[in-house]
């Protein structure tokens, strides 16, 4: 009987490739910015050996954006249109350019990028403009519209061409908030030096926290949340100081669970691995995905209830 535990292990992982078993055995990602990659891959990175790439807009223009998840390096490259020989001539010139090709590439699952035929790369999906697992390159869309709008602003005269050239070189030598490091520099370090082995192992430990840390979330029945507003801060990207939530405040009704409904009451108290839940609001009720709340600090909840009681006691006594 030795040989029976190696028969089930063998087993469970051929039923996990089944992408519909593993979207019902194993949870979603809550946070925002969880790379695909895992730490055991990040390990062994490489100078723009793992890179996300992605199309995006300037002035109805499209251009080809990647960047490398480790060392936080950019390049941008205008395109002619969204087919498939555009993308893969883009594909191949920016890493003429750099010197380097990547061995993982993460995209969406648009048919130009599924039918892009890369040889000696490994592809990777994700869901079109899905934040949670493409978090990265997006980020780096909204600083270069940002920078770009800067740009614009103070030199009028200024194309856009141009104005991109300027914003790729100060976005690529400037210290990256996430890796404390210059993109550039970190570009030309051998793979053998001690501050490219202290950068993939602030990778590595960055990836494990996410993963730890977004898996599962906190939320119980009864907790008071806030909701973040998706049509204004996801679809359209902006420069604002407004807080991207709404100030009204919800109640956790409960869970949704597709075998047994709306879950209330646990018998385990163990919220943390549903994905829809119910919230009300002054009689509104709505089920969202719980990436999209934010709980409330005691000091909120402590405010909004002595409201609630204030005006029930000036209702009573009328």
């Amino acid at each position: 009987m030795g040989w029976f535990p190696s028969i089930v292990a063998d087993a469970t992982e051929f039923l996990q490739q089944c992408d519909i078993c593993a979207r019902r055995t194993k949870p979603l990602f809550v946070g925002h910015d969880i790379g695909l990659f895992s730490s055991s891959v990040l390990a062994d990175a490489k100078p723009f050996s793992i890179v996300c790439a992605d199309v995006m807009y300037i002035n109805k223009v499209p251009c080809l954006t990647q960047q490398c998840v480790v060392s936080k390096f950019a390049c941008l490259v205008t395109l002619r249109g969204e087919d498939t020989a555009t993308l893969e001539a883009a594909f191949h010139k920016a890493w003429d350019v750099i010197g380097k090709r990547p061995e993982y590439l993460l995209t969406d699952n648009a048919a130009g990028f599924v039918s892009c035929r890369l040889e000696g790369v490994t592809r990777l999906y994700s869901p079109a403009r899905s934040s949670q697992s493409n978090g990265m390159i997006e980020s780096l869309h909204r600083t270069i519209r940002m920078w770009l709008r800067a740009v614009l602003a103070d030199d009028s005269g200024v194309n856009i061409t141009d104005a991109v050239k300027r914003v790729m070189k100060a976005y690529n030598g400037t210290v990256h908030a996430t890796t404390g490091r210059i993109p550039v520099e970190m570009m030309q370090l051998a793979v053998e030096s001690a501050e490219w082995s202290r950068l993939v192992a602030k990778c590595v430990e960055d990836a494990d926290a996410k993963l730890s840390e977004a898996t599962k979330h906190d939320l119980h029945p009864g907790d008071i949340v806030r909701v973040r507003d998706m049509t204004k801060y996801d679809q359209q990207l902006t420069k604002t100081n407004e807080t991207p939530y709404s100030e009204d405040r919800w109640r956790v009704v409960g869970f949704i669970s597709h075998k047994r409904g709306l879950v209330v009451n646990d018998p385990n108290d163990d919220y943390g691995l549903y994905r829809k839940v119910k919230v009300t609001c002054d009689g509104n009720t709505r089920i969202l995905h719980v990436s999209r709340l934010s709980p409330c600090k005691p000091g909120e909840v402590d405010v909004m209830d002595l409201r609630r009681a204030l005006r029930r006691i000036s209702r009573e006594s009328y």
